[in-house]
């Protein structure tokens, strides 16, 4: 048997390494295949001119749109409006940083539905020509910090603003009116004799109570006015935008109305219900402080004289 030469020999293994790399190479893309497949992310690449390159079959679930619906489309399509601006900004720093970005915004699925979706892009290594995108729904993470800033600022019995969105609320309106040529009003509302209802009837029946009250302010202020709880049964109005002094005037002659009304709950007799109302007008030297103060010590005038009438009677 003549041994096989140098030249022989060289193309054997070269043979032999090439099918073992062949192989490799398979089991790869196999890997990587499966890897994609059962991601929950979408991982896209995305060219520098901004189209879809490659998408992974998340987009299914995420987008109900399969990857062949989105390759060869312009990412933008379906970014929302309001967002492709702070998302253009971003895609920019990256390119001239070299540096990854995490950025969030909406995106459009298929049945017209937005998504909140957190991006982590990748800038181009020198000589490619797209970059790598990883998109994550995050929407129930959004929705959750939605409402835990929510719950922050308003009541969880009525759904008011509460006392510390009121103050940032108030401190604004002071701000705006300083700027502008419209003043603000504050009213102060104090239910009478809620402890009774509490003490007689139960909390229950009480937190009842505080949301119809609630509601009827809701409907008797104007369109842009806020509501509040400001404790207890302390509740507070401020009249934004006033142009007039008679259009808070206005306003404390719906809420007396309304709060006079007896109240029917299920399963009550009707109550009625006495409230006492201290009302305070911006003026250009008062703070937001000020007007709080004003209209509370003239909302305790007027309890102490509804007290007074009650003694005498």
């Amino acid at each position: 048997m003549t041994a096989p030469t140098h030249a022989e020999l060289v193309a054997g293994l070269s043979t032999f390494m090439g099918a073992h790399l062949a192989d490799s190479v398979a089991v790869s893309a196999l890997r990587l295949t499966r890897v994609l497949a059962a991601s929950r992310d979408v991982i896209c690449l995305v060219s520098l001119d901004g189209r879809y390159a490659y998408v992974s079959p998340a987009s299914t679930e995420v987008l109900d749109l399969a990857p062949e619906e989105l390759e060869g489309t312009e990412v933008e399509l379906l970014v929302h409006p309001d967002d492709r601006a702070a998302a253009r900004e971003q895609v920019a720093r990256m390119l001239a940083t070299r540096r990854p970005v995490v950025l969030e915004f909406r995106m459009r699925r298929k049945d017209g539905e937005y998504v909140h979706v957190e991006a982590t892009a990748r800038p181009p290594e020198p000589g490619e020509d797209s970059c790598g995108v990883v998109l994550r729904d995050v929407t129930e993470r959004h929705e959750l910090g939605e409402l835990l800033a929510h719950a922050a600022l308003h009541d969880p019995v009525t759904g008011l603003a509460n006392r510390r969105l009121l103050d940032d609320e108030l401190a604004a309106a002071v701000a705006r009116a300083r700027r502008g040529t419209t003043g603000l009003g504050m009213v102060f509302i104090d239910l009478d004799d809620f402890k009774c209802i509490n003490d007689r009837l139960g909390h229950n029946v009480g937190d009842q109570v505080l949301r119809a009250v609630g509601e009827r302010l809701r409907l008797a202020v104007r369109a842009g006015d806020l509501v509040a709880r400001y404790g207890g049964d302390e509740f507070a109005v401020v009249c934004l935008e006033v142009q007039e002094p008679q259009e808070v005037r206005s306003t404390v002659r719906r809420i007396r109305r309304t709060l006079a009304q007896p109240l029917v709950l299920d399963g009550q007799e009707p109550l009625q219900l006495g409230a006492s109302l201290g009302v305070a007008l911006w003026r250009p030297e008062r703070e937001a402080g000020d007007l709080l103060r004003e209209a509370d010590r003239l909302m305790y005038r007027e309890k102490r004289r509804h007290q007074r009438v009650r003694t005498e009677i």
